[in-house]
C-alpha cells in the first residue's frame, strides 16, 4: 500500500512543510552524501513521503509560525538524544500533533495487490503507525524519535488554534 494523501483538504499552501522537506534533502546533499551515508536516502525519503502527507493538515491548524515552533521543538528535542535523529524528530512531531487533532482523519492510499490495483481510503491512525518501523529501518532502532513524538504531542495542545471545521463536522466512520 502506498499512501498518497489524507482526506483534509489544506486552505492553504504548506509553505513550511515544503520548506523543511527541502532543507532536509539539501542537507543530505551536502553532508550526507559526503558521508556516503546511503541508509540516509531510505530515511529522507520516509520522512518526506509522511511530512508531505500530514503537515499540511497540521501546518493549517496551527498557521505557520506555530508549525514551525512545532518542528523546532521535535527536531531540538530528538537532537538533544541523538543529533542525527533530529530530523526524524521533526516528522514524529508532525505525525503526533496529526494523530491528535485528526484522529477519524483518513488516508487515500494506492493497493498493490498483485494483478489487481486499487485506491482505497484507510484510517490515518494505522498510517501514520506504520512510521515508527519504517524510521527504525531507515535509522536504526534509537529511542530518540519517541522523544520527538511526545514532544510534539504535548505542543498539539497548546500550538493548534484550530481544526478544520470540515473535519469537526465529517462523521466518524
Amino acid at each position: 500500500m502506498i499512501p498518497l494523501k489524507d482526506d483534509i483538504p489544506a486552505r492553504r499552501f504548506p509553505v513550511i512543510t515544503l520548506t523543511l522537506i527541502v532543507s532536509a534533502v539539501a542537507a543530505f546533499v551536502v553532508a550526507g552524501d559526503r558521508l556516503g551515508d546511503h541508509a540516509g536516502v531510505w530515511a529522507l525519503g520516509v520522512g518526506g513521503v509522511f511530512l508531505w502527507l500530514f503537515g499540511p493538515s497540521v501546518e493549517d491548524a496551527m498557521g505557520r509560525p506555530r508549525f514551525l515552533l512545532l518542528a523546532a521543538l521535535g527536531g531540538g528535542v530528538t537532537a538533544a538524544l541523538d543529533p542525527a535523529s533530529a530530523g526524524g524528530g521533526v516528522v514524529a512531531a508532525v505525525l503526533a500533533a496529526y494523530a491528535l487533532l485528526y484522529p477519524r482523519a483518513h488516508v487515500v492510499a494506492l493497493s498493490l495487490v498483485p494483478g489487481f490495483m486499487s485506491v482505497t481510503l484507510v484510517p490515518a491512525l494505522p498510517v501514520l503507525v506504520l512510521w515508527l518501523p519504517l524510521q527504525a529501518l531507515a535509522a536504526g532502532p534509537t529511542p530518540a524519535p519517541l522523544a520527538g513524538l511526545v514532544a510534539g504531542a504535548l505542543a498539539a495542545r497548546v500550538l493548534a488554534h484550530r481544526a478544520q471545521r470540515d473535519y469537526e463536522r465529517a462523521p466518524a466512520y
